[in-house]
């Protein structure tokens, strides 16, 4: 994403471990939101893979969850759409865009809606920006486990969320410039 002009990428952790040692899960899902709130995101963009309780399952692909909350619903939608294409078109079977606001224990949002139970999409919310929670693939289905098994796979994944952002957002790459051409410019204009 890095890729694309103006943007920054913030990352809340680098593996599986909390961040802030020593805390509960809740507190470090809450401190991930609230680190993405001291950063001004503009997105929360939650990376997983599925998993289902048995050893192995017949379900398999992607699906997106996107906020309950109206102001976020539409456009968090539309993106989702655009990651689950990106994903289908890599293999991956289209589970489709969710929303998980049905155990209704953490009240509702000002807008009347049901709060999400996920953490990260409910506490961006509540920070005031959109969070999204891609689940990629299945690790307990064969065939999705073929695909996650493969490096160049999973980058071509992180390529396609990244590609589906970009075009939701309307984004563009930067030029490259070498060296080369940078010292060129430099001659250009010294000859002025």
């Amino acid at each position: 994403l890095e890729q694309y002009s103006g943007v920054k990428v913030y990352m809340t952790r680098e593996g599986d471990g909390c961040p802030v040692g020593g805390k509960s899960n809740k507190e470090c899902l809450e401190y991930r939101t609230s680190y993405a709130a001291s950063v001004h995101a503009d997105l929360f963009v939650s990376f997983h893979i599925n998993s289902t309780a048995s050893t192995t399952t017949s379900s398999s692909g992607a699906m997106v969850f996107v906020p309950n909350y109206s102001k976020y619903n539409g456009t968090m939608s539309s993106l989702a759409k655009k990651i689950l294409n990106e994903l289908h078109a890599l293999g991956l079977k289209n589970k489709g865009v969710q929303i998980n606001a049905d155990d209704h224990t953490n009240g509702k949002y000002d807008d009347g809606n049901w709060k999400d139970d996920y953490s990260v999409i409910r506490n961006s919310v509540l920070k005031g920006f959109p969070g999204i929670l891609i689940e990629h693939a299945f690790i307990n289905n064969p065939g999705d486990q073929m695909i996650l098994a493969s490096e160049s796979m999973l980058k071509k994944l992180g390529i396609g969320d990244a590609e589906a952002i970009a075009k939701h957002y309307g984004l563009t790459k930067e030029p490259v410039i070498t060296e080369a051409q940078k010292e060129q410019i430099r001659k250009f204009v010294n000859r002025m």
